[in-house]
């Protein structure tokens, strides 16, 4: 009964008792020993910690761009571990939208362009993708650099861009990898308040990887991490509220 409760009201994303074990010598070192998350439907999450605290090793885990020791990882009630490669790239590109520090756009091509990749690898029109890359970038604010290439995009544009495409494909969730990590303050809050606008209009789930406390202020729930392990949680403050602010 209780996997098909999952499978009839799915969340978004799961992990339970995820370990992830490197060897070294004769024994080994856990870059994550034994984690526990849960992503609600609709919910925005921090996870923060110190560097070398797991972070990362999570969200390779969680995206399928790595397997773990032991343990299990769930999007939308499907158990990773059950997946081939070709399954865990055809998941990323339905249903977990992913955002990168570094962009990772293709450079030859223009933002639109950017933005249609996951829709035409999905088997998507090229007339289908064109209109729903080019409505997304307009709702990220960037529809009159649609033709422009990412060298011609300053950085918190380029993220824009990044973004919408992570959500171009409608996903379950976006899962952000130290979203503001290479942008200034000015643009990293304007990421950061789009992220939060999404998630609030769309009902978007997003998991939020971030060292910054700022960042994670803009979260529903923060979780923090540390030698590998969950070891504390919080939601910001209510008389602290997140402000929303409208696209400029």
């Amino acid at each position: 009964m209780k996997n098909l409760s999952i499978e009839r009201n799915p969340v978004p994303l799961e992990a339970r008792k995820v370990v992830k074990a490197y060897p070294l010598g004769h024994a080994e070192t856990r870059a994550l020993d034994g984690v526990d998350l849960r992503i609600e439907p609709g919910e925005f999450v921090a996870v923060m910690g110190p560097s070398g605290s797991g972070k990362s090793s999570l969200l390779n885990l969680l995206v399928g761009l790595d397997r773990p020791t032991s343990g299990e990882v769930w999007v939308e009630g499907r158990a990773l571990s059950t997946l081939d490669e070709d399954g865990l790239t055809a998941l990323r590109r339905t249903r977990v939208g992913v955002i990168f520090q570094a962009f990772n756009l293709l450079p030859g091509l223009s933002a639109q362009e950017n933005v249609e990749l996951p829709l035409r690898a999905a088997g998507t029109s090229r007339q289908a993708a064109s209109q729903r890359a080019r409505a997304m970038l307009e709702r990220v604010g960037l529809a009159e650099r649609c033709g422009h290439r990412p060298d011609e995009l300053s950085g918190g544009q380029a993220q824009r861009v990044a973004i919408a495409r992570a959500l171009v494909i409608e996903p379950l969730i976006v899962v952000a990898d130290e979203p503001t990590g290479s942008l200034d303050s000015e643009n990293g809050s304007g990421v950061l308040r789009l992220l939060r606008q999404l998630n609030d209009e769309r009902g978007v789930a997003v998991l939020m990887v971030t060292h910054a406390p700022a960042a994670a202020a803009y979260a529903d729930r923060i979780v923090t991490m540390s030698d590998g392990q969950v070891v504390g949680e919080e939601r910001p403050r209510a008389d602290q509220p997140v402000l929303v602010h409208a696209l400029a």
